[in-house]
């Protein structure tokens, strides 16, 4: 495989060229979430979405229910490559930190602070 440079001056490889369809398919995933759900300066609509799909905030969906947020969401083309992808083991979990680590982030901090005011 050819060596590309990562944008820290390092030698990596990249998704969008070692499989630049499933890569396709998850930007336009998360494209699709923003214009369904909306997004903030604060929020995208992938974490929107995890939201509703996952009201725990464990950050974990059921592959059946990340095909029902792609129905959602309109996306019908990948589903079963996305879902290969992110569930390679077939656990039939989907983690948002292994779509988008900021969004997971987030999520885990708005999870700590709705966990806190419970509390008090």
């Amino acid at each position: 495989l050819t060596e590309l440079s990562g944008e820290d001056g390092k030698k990596c490889l990249r998704l969008e060229h070692l499989d630049p369809r499933i890569y396709d398919h998850i930007e336009e995933f998360k494209v699709k979430c923003d214009q369904r759900f909306g997004s903030t300066s604060e929020r995208t609509g992938l974490e929107i979405a995890f939201e509703k799909y996952d009201p725990d905030a464990t950050g974990i969906i059921s592959t059946e229910k990340f095909k029902a947020l792609c129905q959602e969401v309109k996306i019908t083309d990948g589903v079963h490559r996305m879902v290969h992808y992110y569930d390679p083991h077939s656990d039939n979990e989907i983690r948002l930190e292994d779509i988008d680590k900021e969004a997971a982030e987030m999520n885990e901090k708005a999870r700590e602070v709705r966990d806190k005011a419970a509390h008090t």
